[in-house]
């Protein structure tokens, strides 16, 4: 048990050192949205959905299987929301580089 707790701190460590490296790198300010109200909308939507469909597939596997483990969802609800978030950010404020810390953090949870 001691292992998995020293790995988890090491990968957050890591992921920290590595974000504040890309923040530096590209100039990064991720202070505020700087999306529009009709995409913000928009995100907030498919968010919602994603979020929906997370609460449904984790009561259905909570009932049909009383041992399943939550983190089986949880995590590539994670992951969904990172890569919905960096592409808002992408296709609708490419100056900012907002979706390239989104991306990384997807792509950093995305082994567990």
């Amino acid at each position: 048990m001691i292992e998995i707790i020293i790995v988890g701190i090491v990968f957050i460590v890591i992921g920290f050192i590595t974000e504040s490296f890309l923040k530096r790198k590209y100039e990064i300010d991720r202070k505020g949205n700087p999306l529009s109200k009709p995409i913000k909308r928009l995100q907030f939507i498919l968010l919602t959905i994603c979020f929906i469909s997370y609460l449904v597939i984790a009561f259905s596997f909570t009932i049909t299987n009383g041992d399943f483990n939550l983190l089986f969802v949880l995590i590539p609800f994670f992951i969904v929301i990172s890569f919905i978030r960096g592409f808002m950010q992408w296709k609708y404020n490419r100056n900012a580089k907002v979706w390239i810390l989104e991306t990384y953090s997807a792509i950093l949870v995305f082994p567990i």
